[in-house]
């Protein structure tokens, strides 16, 4: 096949043996950047999945802290309050029937397609027409929600869908080339966390005509699986996870040894609903980021495959998915955590997961003041008591501890 002058220079600049650091790569796809256009900068997974079979169908959604440098236009269908909703979040096309009826007829100006949920009986006549194209609404990737705000905000910051293709692959933008090297970095990191669960997989950067090897992904906890990091890429992991732990109230310790595909995508897509972060790092790299932090005696818990979930949000709901997935899945199995600056065992984590979500304390307290004083005492009665004997719990536990 004979090539473009074009082609065939980027080509020459490309070295065909060994691979690129990261860094080494993101320049070089900013230097082939030669088209009169911004081009896109796109990325490559190669997974070790068979997507023939459901539990190893990789998707899922993930908002790229710098953007993707693409103006999105995006269509909320909805009726109601929610209208009015829609529209002070930026969107750019609102309506309901009007607009089902406007797909029917060949209309397709919007990027992204967003429902609320009692839309989606009519919305799911268009299945035929969005589906092939990526723009049907689903559940899995927040683009069925009552929240609407939050899911034009993310879509209009830079939130991207990523999906497996028939060969295991998936293809990914994560900026233009026009981006400085620093924010398609901070694009490229965290979207290799989003997707790091999947096993023995294999990560490519490409340009317009560029493509060659730069990094790789594990499994949870699948140390040798990843490639030798250099002395630069460990130090800028170490510095995100450092300021991770010094950002985040809260973080908990698990060991992930078993964890499939589908329960990976689905914990993930758990915690990013509830403002929770999930990432699994190199055992040497955790424990220089603990003991900077003062976390001593966590680091002996720091051994075999492990994640951290951390929050800055509420704790109880961190825990209270860990415990979920614990009792439902067999994993993650929970060994200790931190929660405002405190240590906490396993067993800790565990009932303070058992308290009432935040909301719902909320809401007892707002009905307690709408009842009669007897009442609202009688609420905050229980409500101490409840926590009284959870704390209570804890201190008879590290008692006993203290005196073994």
């Amino acid at each position: 096949m004979k090539h473009s002058k074009r082609y065939t220079g980027l080509a020459e600049q490309v070295k065909t043996e060994g691979q690129y650091g990261l860094d080494e790569a993101l320049e070089l796809l900013k230097a082939s950047g030669s088209a009169k256009f911004d081009e896109t900068a796109e990325v490559v997974f190669r997974l070790g999945v068979d997507p023939r079979h459901s539990d190893q169908q990789v998707r899922g959604t993930v908002v790229m802290p710098h953007g993707t440098g693409q103006v999105v236009k995006i269509l909320v269908l909805t009726k109601g309050e929610k209208v009015a909703e829609a529209e002070e979040a930026g969107a750019d096309f609102v309506g309901a029937e009007d607009y089902i009826e406007k797909i029917k007829g060949g209309w397709l100006g919007a990027d992204t397609v967003i429902a609320t949920p009692d839309m989606m009986k009519d919305v799911g006549k268009l299945g035929k027409i969005l589906g092939p194209r990526g723009l049907m609404p689903n559940p899995k990737t927040g683009t069925v929600t009552f929240d609407v705000a939050k899911a034009v905000s993310d879509a209009k910051a830079g939130k991207v869908e990523y999906r497996t293709d028939k060969t295991a692959n998936v293809h990914v933008v994560f900026g233009k080339a026009s981006f400085e090297a620093a924010l398609l970095k901070g694009n490229l990191l965290e979207l290799t966390r989003e997707i790091r669960p999947w096993d023995r997989a294999s990560v490519w950067t490409s340009g317009r005509s560029l493509t060659k090897p730069s990094s790789s992904l594990r499994a949870p906890g699948d140390e040798d699986q990843e490639m030798p990091l250099t002395k630069q890429q460990k130090e800028d992991r170490l510095e995100i996870l450092k300021k991770q732990f010094a950002s985040n109230s809260t973080v908990l310790l698990g060991d992930f040894t078993g964890m499939d595909v589908a329960t990976a995508t689905e914990m993930r897509q758990r915690m990013r609903e509830a403002s929770v972060e999930y990432r699994v790092v190199k055992n040497t790299l955790a424990k220089l980021a603990m003991e900077e932090a003062g976390w001593g005696e966590l680091m002996e818990h720091v051994t075999g495959p492990n994640g951290f979930v951390m929050t800055d949000g509420d704790a109880a709901e961190a825990a209270r998915i860990m415990v979920e997935f614990e009792k439902a899945k067999k994993t993650p199995q929970i060994r200790m955590g931190i929660i405002d600056a405190a240590i906490v065992t396993a067993a800790e984590i565990r009932r303070i997961a058992a308290l009432p979500p935040r909301e719902v304390l909320l809401a007892q307290i707002a009905a307690g003041f709408q009842a009669p004083v007897a009442g609202l005492a009688r609420l905050l009665n229980e409500l101490s008591r409840k926590l009284v004997a959870t704390l209570d719990a804890v201190a008879k536990q590290k008692g006993a501890e203290s005196g073994a």
